[in-house]
């Protein structure tokens, strides 16, 4: 049964009930001839914090099978939290949280729906007329304007390099790419890393239409993505049946890069395209999350995502690239190589300025070597949409830091490192400034080198650093 009930009007309005509370308040007509003495709605929450890779792969055992063992037993974790919507006599009550094994504080009582899943759901029940007043317009991604969706993506790459700003632009020109590639003769293999997939995603088919079409189809697939691992393992077996490489990343080292690299075959060339992303490769994020997705037939870059790719599969973490910035070795470097610059710019009078969009920044060496920027009379801008361990505007230290968050109808998401006043050296990437990305798990940035896209990057985040 739908868990939100429509309750008829006949004034023409609109209510809703939640299923639970139609149990509940029919709850006395449920048991016969005996009568509830207490009713109410509990949840409980468990520690869903597995670690996979500490629990040990049983010989011969395929990792895959590992991780759904693993699953299984985070529904046998340890409760954390019991929350009751509703009055519960207190022996009832002691009972249940002593059958979990919880203290009195781990007990919460709430007033409100204890699971808000339904929410998402109601906007298909409101009628059409009241749609425009409660809802927002309906928004529809732009195409972009450097690309003619009607001649080949691969040829316009070749060309130009291309940079997709999601979802203010359409994610189509990568999914297109990508399945012209599935059946383009010239191509002659297909690699990506894959860490959060949509459930109905035309990429993976897309991938496993090349696999099928004789292309050798390589994909990394995380399966430690917190929550979405079923679906990745999902994933993982129908492009494996299929004929797809699947491998599953290094132990310890969750692989959180967004990189795909399409090899092509002209007579005795090699030719490589590279798309390097600051979010998951998902159409259904795509239309959510602010992110960034650069297409580039760049040979260095190429190189470098191809260097990439084999140390993955060889599970060599210590790679040394010209153009990358690649973590759990190469990342931090770069951003203190960028810092240091600006530095010893405003030491010899010159201007400087660093400018970063994050998720995060609590990694304690970054943080420090800002302050020192800033001491140095860098100005240093950010825009961080969740936690900054760095309080800016103090005096002798941090004066020069200025800290803003933005958050709107879409989800900020997009990482930039954005060295000197005219940003003559930008990188976009999938990589928070926290220790776990800068130091334990595979990350990427990679640079903006052609002009027109460096100066439409900009262009953009001067727009988001205007005083509002």
């Amino acid at each position: 049964m739908n868990r939100v009930v429509e309750i008829p009007s006949p004034t023409g309005t609109y209510s809703y009930i939640l299923l639970e509370d139609v149990i509940l308040a029919c709850l006395d007509s449920c048991f016969g001839s005996y009568k509830p003495l207490d009713r109410a709605l509990i949840r409980v929450t468990r520690n869903a914090d597995i670690d996979p890779d500490g629990e040990g792969v049983e010989e011969e055992e395929d990792y895959r099978q590992h991780m759904k063992r693993i699953l299984k037993k985070r529904l046998r974790l340890q409760p954390v939290v019991l929350a009751v919507s509703g009055s519960l006599e207190k022996a009832t009550l002691k009972t249940i949280r002593k059958a979990l094994e919880l203290s009195r504080r781990s007990v919460f009582t709430c007033d409100i729906p204890l699971n808000l899943d339904y929410v998402f759901g109601i906007e298909g029940k409101i009628p059409e007329h009241l749609r425009n007043e409660l809802l927002f317009t309906p928004f529809k991604p732009q195409p972009n304007p450097t690309i003619d969706m009607a001649r080949s993506i691969r040829e316009q790459v070749l060309q130009h390099d291309k940079l997709l700003f999601y979802p203010y632009e359409a994610m189509n020109p990568f999914l297109d790419l990508v399945h012209e590639a599935a059946y383009d003769p010239e191509c002659i293999s297909l690699r990506i890393t894959l860490y959060r997939v949509a459930k109905q995603s035309r990429l993976c088919e897309s991938l496993i239409d090349a696999a099928e079409n004789g292309k050798e189809v390589t994909v990394l697939m995380e399966l430690r993505a917190r929550f979405d691992e079923q679906n990745n393992i999902e994933w993982a077996e129908r492009l494996e049946e299929a004929g797809c490489t699947v491998i599953y990343g290094s132990e310890g080292f969750k692989c959180h890069s967004k990189i795909c690299q399409l090899t092509y075959r002209e007579g005795m060339a090699l030719t490589r395209l590279t798309l390097l992303g600051t979010g998951n490769f998902n159409e259904k994020t795509a239309k959510l999350y602010s992110d960034f997705m650069l297409m580039t037939a760049h040979p260095g870059i190429g190189e470098d995502a191809n260097l990439f790719f084999r140390n993955l599969s060889l599970g060599n973490l210590r790679g040394d690239y010209r153009f990358l910035g690649v973590a759990p070795v190469g990342l931090k470097p770069l951003i203190m190589r960028g810092l240091d610059r600006e530095i010893q710019r405003a030491l010899a009078g010159e201007p400087a300025r660093v400018f970063f969009k994050l998720n995060s920044l609590t990694d304690r060496e970054v943080i420090d070597k800002i302050a020192e920027a800033s001491c140095a009379g860098v100005r240093v801008d950010m825009i961080i949409r969740g936690i900054s361990c760095l309080k800016p505007g103090v005096p002798g230290k941090t004066e020069n830091v200025h800290v803003r968050s933005i958050v709107g109808r879409f989800l900020e998401h997009a990482r930039v490192y954005a060295f000197g006043v005219d940003s003559d050296m930008i990188y976009l990437s999938s990589a928070d400034m926290m220790t776990r990305n800068t130091e334990h798990r595979v990350e990427i940035a990679f640079p903006v080198l052609d002009p027109t896209c460096r100066a439409w990057c900009t262009s953009t985040w001067a727009c988001s650093c205007a005083t509002t």
